[in-house]
This record gives structure tokens, sequence and C-alpha cells, in this order.
């Protein structure tokens, strides 16, 4: 057997969940080894990162506690993202301990008619984290700043950082876009969403 992964590039401490991906899959190979059914599996993975609970699911889900609750949704399609790795160095554990002495403050937001028609429902989508990423990387807001003015659209940050993201009509619109980046991203590329996490190909 192997493990699928779906088309991805793995990027560790980016926000882009990287690692959780691998440990999921890892912890998944493991259970289907073993006979452990996925509510066994589901019990172990928030000791492993808070992050791998939802990858061991994917597809479209609301989080929340630690990470350790996971609410899958109906599939979620009709819109693209632009995905872009700044040259940044971010640890998890700093911003959250510049979080704990600055808190969320007046994050930037995504709203109305910015956000793809599937996610309006969901009102203003923010990230409380991104303050106390720029008090730790400031390169994180010039990154931001430039894209949106590139783009022409909100650019928010994934995770703790140092990712940034942006909503397009489709693949092909996002592809287009990561090819005007500013010089030195690590990474940048169109992504559209997969309907599951880590699966097994026999």
């Amino acid at each position: 057997a192997r493990i699928a992964f779906g088309q991805r590039r793995k990027m560790l401490r980016r926000s882009l969940a990287g690692g959780s991906a691998d440990a999921a899959a890892a912890l998944g190979l493991g259970g289907e080894r073993y006979g452990m059914d996925r509510s066994a599996l589901a019990r172990i993975a928030p000791g492993i990162g808070s992050d791998v609970p939802f990858c061991l699911v994917g597809g479209s889900a609301i989080v929340s506690g630690r990470g350790e609750v996971v609410e899958s949704l109906d599939p979620l399609g009709g819109f693209a993202l632009g995905v872009v790795v700044p040259p940044l160095e971010l640890s998890t554990a700093a911003v959250f301990a510049a979080f704990d002495g600055l808190g969320p403050g007046d994050p930037p937001s995504i709203g109305g008619s910015a956000l793809p028609p599937p996610l309006r429902d969901l009102g203003p989508l923010r990230n409380d984290l991104y303050r106390a990423a720029v008090s730790v990387a400031p390169g994180v807001a010039d990154w931001r700043s430039e894209l949106e003015s590139r783009w022409g659209r909100p650019v928010a940050m994934s995770g703790s950082g140092s990712s940034l993201f942006a909503y397009f009509t489709d693949w092909d619109e996002a592809a287009s876009a990561c090819d005007d980046v500013p010089v030195g991203a690590r990474l940048a590329i169109g992504c559209t969403l997969m309907d599951r996490g880590w699966a097994i190909e026999r």
C-alpha cells in the first residue's frame, strides 16, 4: 500500500499543515494496519498536534476547541486560492507568545463580495494571530500589502504565518496571479479544494 497525499509540496513552519498532514497520513496508515476505526484515530490525533484531527478528515469543515472538534461540511467549490510563502521564518510558539501579550487587536478582514459565494454566509473572515505575527516578523505586513496591490483584492494570512492567500474565481485565475509575486517568494501556487484528507491507494 502507499499513501496518497494528492498533489502538494510539503512546507513546514509555513502554517500550511505540512507536518500535520504527514502525521495524519501515518496515523491513518497505522490504524489501517492494526484495525483501528476512525473514532479511535480521532481520539489519538489531538495528542499528536492540533491540526492533525482536521487532516485526518480533510475536505471542508468547521474546526473548534484546540482543533479536536471537526464538523464536516458539504464540499465547497466554485473558487480557488492563490497561496504565497514569503521568505520569512515564523515560529508558531513565538507568534502565540506575542498574541498573549498583544491580543488580536483589529486584524484585517475579508467579507462581502470579496468572499467567494459559498463563504459569504460565514460573515467577515479574519485571522486573530495577524497582529502577533507582524510583531514577530514585520515583513508579513509588507508582503501582504504588496500582494494586495498586485492582485487587486484582499489578502489574508494562514494560521500563525507566514503563508498568505487570496480567493480567486478558478484555478486558472489563481495560477495567473501567482505568476506576479515579489522576487524571493519560496512558493507561489494556485490551489483548489480537496474533498478528503488522506487516502490509501492499493
